[in-house]
């Protein structure tokens, strides 16, 4: 009994670590080409259809259509006519996308085919392809869910690339804001001063959360790329306290307290461990956050509020 508790406790921190690691993966979905007998209007509404279905699924951070035309609205790049490898990630390198998935959608008499190809932006190669064929049009959003659930299993198993440095040539960049906390902002949707408010964190009521069991991590997890540190410390908790309060009845006096002592060790391990980790992460994220208050100071952006200054000091 208590080797078979031990082992489901370690699966379930293992699933755990494997959908936090998933979570942290940024996928672009471009729009799909039209071939012969598919006018654009399908390709668009497939595209959108795998782009739901993969947000359904909370296991990416997936770009929304209107965050990509937007960022690259500013950087004078358009989506319109990239179906081949080296466009998708010029587009990936642009958004701080980690995977671009990229196809077609052909009809052939009756039968409509999907092809879809994932591309590592870090890599830059197709990593891996799916298909899909549909009887008709009515068939295509179920054959959709079933092939997304395919390319999710597949992209779960990816590592996140590397996220793109400075670049001295902007404006930001000249404030040693890198390319990824740039893209980071923007995808926000939120002005500068919303975002550096929303984004700045106090070390010492990180730590203080830190010691709640079942809550460590999620103070400084909102909208950061750090998630699986916080589903850690949840599943050590998790174990620490299944620990203490096991019971099936066949436990001695000195086994219950064993188990106590047991629960109590990997809850102040945890807990420790985890106040060190909200430390250093919270620190990295308020030292991008002074990058973007001195480059808001400087290019008098988002500076009408006369308390902007001190609104995010405190």
């Amino acid at each position: 009994m208590k080797t078979t508790k031990t082992a489901f406790l370690i699966l379930i921190l293992s699933a755990t670590m494997l959908n936090a690691q998933a979570q942290n993966m940024r996928i672009a979905i471009l729009d799909l080409e039209s071939g012969s007998g598919v006018d654009e209007a399908l390709a668009k509404d497939t595209a959108d259809l795998i782009r739901g279905d993969m947000i359904s699924l909370n296991m990416f951070t997936v770009l929304e259509r209107g965050q990509m035309k937007e960022i690259l609205k500013e950087q004078e790049f358009s989506l319109t006519g990239c179906v081949d490898t080296s466009c998708a990630v010029k587009i990936g390198q642009l958004l701080s996308a980690n995977k671009i998935l990229i196809g077609k959608i052909s009809k052939f008499g009756k039968t409509y085919t999907i092809n879809i190809r994932i591309v590592d932006v870090e890599k830059g190669v197709g990593e891996f392809a799916e298909k899909i064929t549909a009887g008709s049009q009515d068939e295509i959003p179920n054959k959709v869910t079933s092939l997304v659930k395919k390319l999710s299993e597949k992209i779960a198993e990816q590592k996140p690339a590397y996220d793109p440095g400075v670049d001295p040539t902007t404006e930001w960049g000249k404030f040693n804001i890198t390319v990824g906390e740039w893209r980071e902002y923007k995808s926000s949707g939120l002005s500068m001063q919303e975002y550096i408010i929303e984004n700045r964190k106090n070390n010492l009521t990180g730590s203080f959360l830190a010691l709640i069991p079942l809550y460590s991590g999620f103070y400084y997890t909102e909208k950061s790329c750090y998630f699986h540190w916080g589903n850690l410390f949840t599943a050590l908790d998790a174990m620490g306290l299944a620990y203490m309060v096991r019971d099936d009845g066949t436990e001695t006096k000195e086994e219950k307290q064993q188990n106590l002592m047991t629960g109590l060790i990997v809850w102040g391990c945890s807990s420790i461990i985890d106040i060190i980790v909200t430390n250093i992460i919270i620190s990295k994220k308020n030292r991008t956050i002074r990058k973007f208050e001195k480059f808001s100071l400087k290019a008098g952006i988002d500076n009408k509020n006369p308390n902007f200054s001190l609104a995010y000091r405190f």
